[in-house]
């Protein structure tokens, strides 16, 4: 399987935001210190993206586990896009479809388990 090209762009962009993270945040903390606000905000964001990139990204649009009504779909949108993750319009296909046979994505299951539902999750190509 050939590799994808390294986009330039991303890497600089993750390097910057890590470098920000391992030092930028902890220098700040020491010299300027957080508030209660701050850090309330960054733990509901840390859920909120979470949570958005779990039942929107994954189970929404990749799997089309579920239907939501439209004001829900754009809250989860907007959670993932903060992660800087593609956009929700790029995932909108199963993994499986775009191998082209979605027949292998369950190739090491039986019939009968899919057909009930047991074990759907363990149910994984390989």
């Amino acid at each position: 399987m050939k590799k994808p090209p390294i986009i330039k762009f991303n890497v600089a962009l993750f390097t910057l935001l890590t470098l920000i993270s391992v030092v930028g945040v902890p220098y700040w903390a020491l010299t300027v210190g957080f508030n209660s606000f701050e850090i309330l905000t960054t733990v509901f964001l840390f859920f909120f993206t979470g949570m958005s990139i779990t039942a929107g990204y994954h189970r929404l649009w990749s799997h089309k586990a579920y239907d939501a009504n439209p004001i829900v779909r754009f809250v989860l949108a907007v959670g993932g896009a903060m992660t800087l993750q593609a956009p929700a319009r790029n995932r909108s296909t199963a993994v499986g479809s775009k191998i082209g046979n979605n027949s292998l994505r369950y190739r090491r299951c039986s019939e009968a388990s899919l057909s009930n539902g047991i074990n759907r999750g363990r149910c994984a190509m390989f």
